[in-house]
């Protein structure tokens, strides 16, 4: 049966859907702002979707489809089904707009009375842009910002989002790709497609008859100017419902104490941290009996959690909490019972991963055992009234040992081998999201070995948690690393990805060899910071209370997370530890905060473009005040862009500005 165009429109977004000659609905033209972007005729191949079901290839353009009429859920969300005609699926095909951006899902369902499906290679959105968009178009991974090949050699792209960019004309369209950790992946072509990698950490999916599957989202994006503003911004209202961070100073105990930790330390370290300004104070790794019990240990913590609670609270801070969900020491009380719930290999053999408190076994979170791990964290939010809890250690990926984490156990909820891989993923993010709708204070971090891969983070950890622990850098007394450059660096790549804000860069220390640029380099992310601070020396502890205080009092003053952009020495174009470079964090009028930094360039002056949001008029005057020097610039929002000069004499490595609109020129 033929069904006529139908057609789904908001704002500058219209989208029209048609039939293709075997019968099946595709997206067969999109237009912003007048423009073309897709262009797509009946003859043409992909332009929807392609599956691998129990091995045999899918799209809307192979025989074997039947299409219903299209459901018009509301008047941004369209639905088509299709009916598989040997009665062994059906699909149904997802496009909604909101928040300026399109978004498209699938969702497949076994009709067949008795044998399962398996969903074995996923492509859940597939485009054919118009040849005129392409024209013109640079494909730009955002983490990397550099052009990437021409488009009509196909390439797998490993970052969430791609953009086509056209730098001339000042607009593009971003590829957002929802699924989760190293299983997301983005193949570009003359058809560019959106689904499950199936190299580093395999898609498979098995379907019980009745049962139904719905993938991650693919997500288009038109937006004008450079991407990061409209992106943020966009995945800011689409994954986080402008929930804000409130980018509050967090101390964390993991350095230098590691697991050494015990009720006289932590003491000590949050009577320094409150002196200091820190607002939460996070007990990592270490308090703990043994992994899987997740009790604190009466030879450490003889009061229990509870007495340092209530004296962190005495001293207006919150506590966090340190756990990994997925691990098992074979030395727990409950290894008995957990044993029927690890994570096995083809050979029935368990399987491990070899971290600070010894070898660890994994547990599987598509068992029985997710419900008893959820209570135990429910039960510690609760106890604790925790503010940040911090997940860690791996579940589908080993970061440390390489190999994704397939579970063959048999009297699990999921199929022998990679079938467990997403629904692995996907545990993590249901976990987090209940923690979040029952503590919705709540911040989460889900760390780098949680997620899969080293200094990842992407738009599917933010939909579902807050902040991501990145990395584990080095800024130990005499390592001889220049830690605060390299967080900036990081905070700056992904954050052409994600908000910055939900980047932690992980072991920036109070009493490294930089201490008050490390601060300062912490700001450029959500600021977490480490180290023993019964170390520091006075004068240190005086400029961190100071830095931190002025830190909260602009916070105060200004939304600091509705626009941020790195920046370098003008005329220069790769990051480097030779040359200038800073960060601007700022609301959407260009007030917050401006940081500068010398790195380990060997002159004193610099210049740089600051860049403000494009809907500021050049002519809008600014007040920049040093954070160590009360004298303010006057500069107009156009000499800020075109450049602005910096002195930072030897040996001052930094320099913090509130910037702020100001109605004089004197």
């Amino acid at each position: 049966m033929e069904y006529d165009p139908v057609s789904l429109n908001l704002a500058d977004i219209n989208c029209t859907f048609g039939m293709s000659q075997q019968g099946a609905w595709y997206l067969q033209q999109l237009h912003w702002r007048g423009r073309p972007l897709c262009k797509t005729a009946t003859s043409d191949l992909p332009a929807g979707w392609e599956l691998n079901l129990d091995g045999i290839r899918h799209t809307p353009h192979l025989p074997g489809l039947i299409a219903a009429a299209p459901e018009r859920r509301s008047a941004t969300h369209l639905c088509f089904p299709h009916k598989n005609t040997n009665h062994r699926f059906e699909l149904r095909l997802h496009f909604q707009l909101e928040a300026g951006a399109l978004s498209q899902w699938l969702e497949v369902t076994n009709i067949h009375a008795a044998q399962p499906l398996i969903l074995n290679r996923l492509q859940f959105a597939q485009y054919k842009f118009d040849p005129c968009f392409l024209e013109g178009s640079e494909i730009i991974p955002p983490r990397t910002g550099t052009p990437a090949p021409a488009l009509e050699n196909p390439f797998g792209v490993d970052d969430p989002i791609i953009c086509f960019h056209r730098p001339q004309e000042h607009w593009g369209l971003a590829l957002i790709n929802l699924a989760p950790g190293p299983m997301h992946q983005i193949i570009t072509g003359p058809y560019t497609s959106i689904g499950y990698d199936n190299r580093t950490v395999p898609f498979e999916w098995h379907l019980a008859p009745g049962e139904t599957f719905t993938s991650d989202r693919a997500i288009l994006l038109p937006y004008t100017g450079s991407v990061t503003a409209p992106l943020h911004s966009t995945l800011r209202k689409l994954l986080r419902k402008d929930r804000k961070l409130p980018l509050e100073w967090t101390y964390c105990s993991w350095e230098p104490f590691g697991r050494e930790i015990n009720h006289p330390k932590i003491k000590t370290q949050i009577d320094q941290a409150a002196q200091l300004g820190f607002e939460t104070f996070v007990i990592d790794d270490g308090w703990q009996t043994f992994a899987g019990d997740w009790e604190a240990d009466p030879a450490k913590f003889p009061h229990g959690l509870e007495t340092i609670r209530d004296h962190a609270t005495a001293q207006n801070l919150r506590l966090g909490l340190w756990l990994s969900p997925a691990t098992v020491h074979t030395r727990a009380k409950r290894y008995p019972e957990a044993a029927q719930t690890l994570v096995r290999d083809a050979l029935g053999n368990t399987r491990s991963t070899h971290v600070a408190e010894g070898i660890l076994n994994l547990a599987c979170l598509a068992s029985d055992d997710i419900h008893l791990i959820q209570a135990k964290i429910d039960h510690w939010v609760s106890r604790l009234n925790l503010r940040y809890l911090k997940l860690d250690l791996p579940v589908a990926y080993d970061v440390y040992n390489q190999p994704a984490i397939h579970c063959h156990a048999k009297n699990h909820h999921h199929a022998p081998g990679a079938d467990y891989s997403l629904k692995a993923y996907r545990a993590v993010q249901n976990l987090s999201r209940q923690l979040k709708r029952k503590h919705p204070g709540l911040i989460i971090d889900l760390t780098f070995e949680i997620w899969g891969g080293w200094h990842h983070i992407d738009p599917a950890l933010i939909a579902c948690a807050d902040v991501c622990w990145l990395s584990n850098l080095s800024d130990a007394p005499g390592s001889g690393q220049y830690a605060p450059a390299a967080a900036r660096n990081l905070a700056a790549t992904r954050g052409r990805l994600v908000p910055p804000e939900h980047v932690v860069t992980g072991n920036l220390r109070c009493n490294g060899p930089f201490p008050l640029e490390s601060a300062a380099s912490a700001l450029a992310s959500y600021p977490v910071m480490l180290g023993d601070l019964s170390a520091l020396p006075p004068e240190t502890r005086s400029q961190l209370r100071q830095l931190f205080l002025w830190f909260k009092t602009l916070r105060g003053h200004y939304v600091l997370t509705e626009h941020q952009q790195s920046f370098l020495e003008v005329g220069q174009s790769l990051p480097s530890q030779s040359q200038g470079s800073g960060f601007l964090r700022c609301s959407e009028k260009g007030e917050g905060l401006l940081s500068v930094f010398r790195n380990l360039a060997p002159y004193p002056d610099f210049t740089f473009s600051i860049p403000l949001p494009d809907s500021i008029p050049g002519d809008q005057i600014y007040k920049l005040t040093p954070q160590s020097n009360p004298s303010p610039l006057i500069h107009t929002a156009a000499d800020l862009r075109s450049g602005i000069c910096v002195h930072l004499p030897f040996p001052h490595a930094f320099t913090l500005y509130a910037i702020e609109i100001t109605a004089s020129q004197t």
